[in-house]
């Protein structure tokens, strides 16, 4: 951090279904078998002073506390929610822990966007592409063949958290994709990767 830091919060919150909860309450495999999972949430958390971001989505407690940590380590001067999705233990903390900030409060999640409209417009305004945008047409053509064949070529430029959350919000996360150390043994891929689609919703 810098002295002259500002941040920017935008954040998303939904509140886990019984099946989800069981399933990542129960979990043999769980590292964190003493907090209880009740919400999920996704936020972008931008340095206004120096354009940097940072990407998160992760799980929480009834009591929101890594929401609450996130809040006293940065200290954002500026919110960006959906009013229908903002819990009141959410609000509650925002109340004790900020001082004034800025809210801009969006009434539904419609006036956010989702997961894939926010990396269509990436993709189309060319934000990380080293190309001209002069070249927009054949970006958006190759954007569209590479979301159809599969194919990765065109985010190599992208920074690295956004590609790995798009590629979580895509269900990749669920391969379990074994892979060769180098050394004559195989690990599985870590199942326990948190979905991205909240996280890139935040970002747009």
């Amino acid at each position: 951090d810098t002295p002259n830091s500002k941040y920017l919060l935008t954040f998303r919150e939904r509140i886990l279904d019984k099946k989800s909860t069981m399933e990542l309450n129960f979990d043999e495999n769980s590292n964190d078998k003493d907090v209880i999972f009740v919400v999920e949430y996704g936020i972008c958390l931008v340095d206004t002073a120096t354009g940097e971001f940072i990407l998160g989505q992760f799980y929480d407690d009834e009591p929101r506390t890594s929401f609450e940590t996130l809040l006293l380590r940065m200290l954002p001067k500026e919110l960006i929610y959906i009013k229908t999705e903002a819990s009141k233990e959410s609000l509650r903390l925002i109340d004790n822990h900020l001082v004034y900030p800025t809210r801009n409060i969006k009434k539904t999640e419609n006036d956010f966007p989702d997961w894939n409209n926010t990396l269509s417009m990436i993709s189309m305004n060319n934000y990380f592409n080293q190309e001209s945008t002069n070249n927009n047409n054949n970006d958006n053509d190759e954007y569209n063949n590479n979301n159809e064949n599969g194919g990765d070529s065109f985010y190599d430029c992208w920074p690295e958290v956004i590609k790995i959350f798009k590629r979580r919000a895509e269900g990749l996360k669920s391969d379990y994709r074994m892979e060769d150390d180098g050394k004559g043994k195989v690990e599985e891929e870590d199942k326990d990767e948190r979905n991205g689609d909240l996280a890139l919703s935040c970002l747009g």
